[in-house]
């Protein structure tokens, strides 16, 4: 009878996590989503001014607009475990963490490691480019 209730204790605590793991991937992908401004940013560590004015839209149906590049580029993504794959123009977008209305995400551009702080343009906080 002991064996009976560690085994359904056991797939229990596996259920939950499971259910739990599904859950936070969705969340991440629903508070991804919206239109996002530059706050901050780095090149290879070091500060550049070369993204103010900046931005990255999400939509809800898996399309991206940004013109990260310099000119507006949209284009269609999957969001896989906190990786936005975008279809063209630059590589994965590594989301390190949304906490209320800021995101830092990372990204390689041209061989360039750029980490972006990104505030959710609604609030109409202006960036901090001086």
């Amino acid at each position: 009878m002991n064996l009976y209730f560690k085994t359904v204790f056991f797939i229990s605590i596996l259920m939950v996590t499971f259910f739990e793991s599904c859950s936070n991937k969705n969340d991440i992908n629903e508070k991804v989503q919206g239109n996002w401004v530059i706050k901050n940013a780095s090149r290879n560590g070091r500060i550049t001014y070369t993204l103010e004015g900046a931005y990255l839209k999400l939509y809800n149906n898996n399309a991206l607009e940004t013109n990260i590049s310099g000119s507006p580029v949209t284009t269609n993504y999957i969001f896989k475990e906190n990786i936005l794959i975008p279809d063209s123009f630059f590589s994965n977008i590594f989301v390190d963490k949304v906490i209320m209305d800021t995101l830092w995400l990372h990204m390689t551009i041209s061989d360039n490691l750029f980490s972006l702080q990104l505030i959710n343009s609604i609030n109409n906080e202006k960036n901090t480019f001086n």
